[in-house]
């Protein structure tokens, strides 16, 4: 992943529902509200600007003030000045700090629930994804305090001895970024260890505010008397570039002693926006290129000290209250108080609210969004998705039909399948509006012939365009109830998530799981015998259970299952198994026909608990009673990474053994771009059409695999893998070393 251009942010938004017209029509729910709160006084203690409370401003009516909310905080004789805030979608909770006390603020009855006095202040804070704790500095000392943020009770310090100052935690909750006034280093800890692991830097000056993209690569970093940035790399801990603005002089600063004190990512990553305080300007950056370039500049009404954006991108919010399109780079509206009072503030963050509940959070830092990155062949198909570590949604297999004879119409049917799986975004109460920020990992597809899939990948990138279209599987096969087309897809959820199961009945096949961030289990497949391809689901799924239960997972930790089955037409009674087990329609379920004397064989992904402390990255597990076979593991175990998803890898060779070895081939330069490798590989799925291909993958495959860590992996003769003269086609996951 790090030696991977930025490609883009996807979003899943098919065009018939793209709209909140479209949503409102089709039934799904309420429009998310998207709010921006502002926390005042948040330029010093000024009371001129906004006076003092939680300043609601809705951004969908060109925000127009919507509320205060008082806190213990505001209702003092004499308000202290806001140094941070913070909020959570998971705890429903917002937090913001004085120079002397943490505040935490329940966002269902907009109350404060209590306020701490952390051990020597507090400043600028950011806090975990999970919401559990929050990393809050101590004002201008020497270490930064680990606060749980259910209770404020400090659970431990990091001492830098740098004069703690700003906080920035990553994306994926790794890692912490810590910048203080008295130290030119940037400081890293670890999450897990709560312990500096790496020094960045020096930089030109004692480190002010600065942001991070969110593959952990850049450091944007503002420093003592520069007008300007510095950039930082994140890998060796080394200083890239110190960039000056051109055309404006550095002159006298009302506040922070600092010429250029903001800067920030638009969420794409593709522009660096940074401040200039003496000037009254916010000046802009491309990004795409490095070191990067400055193109524009713009005019604000007074000096600023910050600025952060909003999820989507579409809005810049310099602290001087300045609401800007990032697109036309045009002002578009002032933010201002129930008397017209200008409102400034260096502390405000997006929250998107249905009714009372959170769902959606932004951040203060104006950090860098980018949590997919892919790697392409010539023709534009997707070779591989590159994933930082976020929430991830599997979803079931999804269908269109039946099977018709002409080209347009199994087009209509390609589009029908995704547009039925566009469905499985929703979430309860949540329209389509709100399906921002979740890229694709992959699809998978089966299609009832040779015509219809040929024209997937065609279709796919049509549909998704060449920047944002992912890895694509294909093969060919019956489904239930005689469908043309089946499709799945894993996508990131790309904001903080429970492991929950997702419903929307009404609007198709509405079902989806979530993968939290921390430790997946990928159970290879499993197959019993039976009497009927009902007796043999309900012995597999027995069994699979009995995994599940040896890993300390539950079933409702469950996330998806693939059932590779013959004949077709049991696609009921498995269901109905699976609904025994596992409660009615509480797992998604993905089918594929097979050749094979076994009725079923399932793989299984699921959470799993926490991992030990001292846990590797990856585990290689083989449950009681079951034999460690030297070219696959019964089970992976992935205590924590960034993923590495391919899907269809296939070679245009012409003999099995060379196609084998090509599509091993590509596999490597994949990994190698990632800097992962095959002992890193998680889990593999073959997909062969015949036997000739079969033995060779058997005889091939062991050159590739150290027989201590090969991934979990199940093996699947189907009708066809949908490619004219080849025999098979094979989908890895791996995940980025440590």
């Amino acid at each position: 992943m790090k030696t991977m251009s930025i490609l883009f942010l996807g979003l899943l938004l098919l065009p018939s529902l793209a709209s909140n017209v479209s949503a409102q029509n089709a039934g799904i729910g309420l429009l998310p509200k998207r709010l921006l709160y502002v926390v005042t006084p948040g330029v010093r203690d000024y009371l001129q600007y906004g006076g003092a409370g939680i300043l609601v401003f809705d951004m969908d009516d060109n925000h127009k003030f919507v509320r205060r909310i008082e806190t213990t905080a505001s209702t003092l004789e004499k308000p202290r000045n806001i140094k941070g805030v913070c909020a959570n979608a998971i705890t429903n909770r917002l937090y913001f700090t004085t120079p002397e006390k943490l505040y935490c603020v329940d966002l269902t009855n907009e109350k404060t629930v209590w306020e701490v006095a952390p051990a020597n202040g507090c400043d600028r804070m950011s806090i975990l994804p999970d919401g559990k704790t929050i990393y809050v500095p101590s004002f201008e000392k020497d270490t930064w305090n680990v606060i749980n943020a259910e209770t404020g009770k400090t659970v431990t310090e990091i001492e830098t001895k740098s004069g703690a100052h700003n906080t920035v935690v990553s994306r994926d909750g790794s890692r912490v970024y810590m910048g203080g006034l008295k130290s030119p280093y940037l400081f890293v800890a670890d999450t897990r260890i709560q312990k500096v692991v790496q020094q960045v830097g020096p930089f030109g000056g004692s480190i002010r505010p600065f942001t991070v993209n969110a593959a952990r690569t850049r450091a944007y970093v503002c420093v003592n008397e520069l007008l300007g940035f510095e950039i930082g790399d994140l890998t060796t801990g080394k200083k890239l570039h110190r960039i000056e603005i051109t055309g404006f002089k550095p002159g006298a600063v009302k506040r922070h002693g600092c010429p250029s004190h903001g800067i920030g990512l638009t969420p794409d990553e593709r522009e660096v926006w940074v401040v200039d305080a003496a000037n009254e300007h916010v000046h802009i950056f491309d990004n795409t290129v490095s070191p990067p370039k400055q193109t524009q500049s713009i005019k604000l009404r007074e000096q600023p000290g910050w600025i952060t954006f909003s999820i989507d991108g579409a809005f810049a919010y310099p602290s001087t209250g300045e609401v800007i399109n990032t697109t036309t780079k045009k002002i578009v509206s002032l933010l201002t108080d129930e008397m017209g009072r200008e409102v400034h503030s260096e502390k405000m963050l997006e929250i998107h609210k249905v009714g009372t509940k959170a769902i959606n959070i932004g951040d203060q830092f104006g950090v860098g969004r980018v949590s997919v990155q892919y790697q392409r062949r010539p023709s534009g198909e997707a070779q591989a998705a590159y994933a930082i570590d976020l929430p991830v949604l599997f979803t079931p297999q999804c269908y269109s039909g039946p099977i018709v004879g002409n080209t347009a119409d199994a087009e209509k049917l390609i589009r029908a399948a995704l547009h039925q799986l566009n469905f499985c975004f929703l979430e309860p109460g949540v329209q389509i509006a709100d399906h921002a920020s979740r890229p694709l990992l992959k699809l998978n597809f089966v299609v009832a012939s040779e015509q219809i899939a040929a024209m997937v990948p065609g279709v796919v990138l049509k549909q998704f365009g060449n920047d944002q279209s992912p890895p694509v599987s294909v093969v060919v096969g019956a489904l239930p109830d005689g469908a043309a087309v089946g499709v799945d897809a894993v996508a990131v959820h790309n904001r903080p998530a429970k492991g929950v199961m997702i419903k929307k009945p009404e609007a198709g096949p509405g079902m989806a799981k979530i993968a939290s961030t921390g430790p997946r289990v990928y159970i290879s497949g499993q197959a019993e015998k039976g009497s009927t391809p009902a007796d043999a689901a309900a012995k597999t799924i027995a069994s699979l259970k009995r995994t599940m239960e040896w890993l300390g997972c539950d079933v409702k930790d469950a996330l998806q299952a693939k059932c590779f089955l013959t004949p077709m037409s049991a696609a009921g009674d498995v269901r109905k198994e699976f609904d025994r087990a596992f409660g009615p329609g509480q797992l998604p379920l993905v089918f594929v026909e097979w050749k094979s004397d076994l009725p079923i064989e399932i793989e299984l992904i699921a959470n799993a608990p926490p991992a030990k402390a001292n846990a590797p990255a990856i585990e290689f597990l083989t449950p009681p009673g079951m034999t460690a076979p030297p070219i696959y593991s019964r089970v992976v175990r992935v205590n924590r990474g960034n993923w590495i998803y391919t899907s269809g890898m296939h070679s245009n060779s012409k003999t099995a053994d060379d196609q084998v070895l090509g599509i091993f081939d590509e596999l490597s330069n994949i990994l190698k771009a990632a800097n992962s490798d095959f002992a890193h590989l998680v889990k593999a799925t073959y997909f062969v059409s015949n036997d000739t291909t079969s033995k060779s993958l058997n005889e091939l495959r062991p050159r590739f695999y150290d027989p201590k860590t090969p991934p979990a992996a199940s093996k699947a003769m189907v009708p066809s893998v949908g490619r004219a003269d080849q025999g098979i086609v094979i989908d890895i996951i791996a995940i980025e070393p440590e």
